[in-house]
């Protein structure tokens, strides 16, 4: 009796990894400004043009994708996007302001945004957290690696391309 086991990870489709929004992001002159956050995948992207349009389309798209669910639709381009796959990135909550939720990569702030209240944080640092979490998972794990159980012995290797 020969078995072939794959490694079970979690997959985008299996977790809602899609969250969409409006967090305040501050801007150069050190003012709080509403913005529209966005995942994609492993991605985190923001747009501070066109607001007022964004919220708009609430009324007309519910969007769900393989994703999960959006609520609005993007317009334009993104004013900035982040990868959450490099290596040293965090999503933490922030110490001196109860709503605020930043990603750092190596312990430097990358992006600071503030939610409108703990359970709208709380929902943005859960997605963020594990879109995080299962990149740093995908990262651990070697390229068609494979377990194979034969009665019970354990055969363990990487090479199994032999004629």
């Amino acid at each position: 009796k020969i078995k072939i086991c794959l490694s079970e990870i979690m997959s985008y489709e299996d977790a809602d990894m899609a969250i969409d929004g409006f967090l305040q992001r501050k801007t150069s002159f050190g003012a709080w400004r509403e913005r529209y956050f966005r995942t994609s995948l492993y991605e985190l992207s923001y747009w501070s043009r066109m607001i007022d349009q964004i919220k708009m389309t609430r009324a007309v798209v519910a969007s769900h994708d393989k994703l999960g669910s959006y609520s609005y639709a993007p317009i334009g381009q993104a004013s900035e996007t982040y990868d959450l796959r490099i290596p040293g990135t965090e999503v933490v909550a922030g110490k001196n302001d109860n709503l605020l939720i930043e990603i750092r990569v190596n312990k430097t702030v990358i992006l600071d945004a503030r939610a409108l209240n703990e359970n709208e944080k709380q929902r943005w640092l859960d997605v963020l957290r594990r879109i995080v979490d299962y990149e740093r998972s995908l990262a651990a794990r070697p390229l068609g690696a494979l377990r194979i159980e034969i009665d019970g012995i354990y055969c363990i290797g990487d090479d199994y391309n032999h004629a």
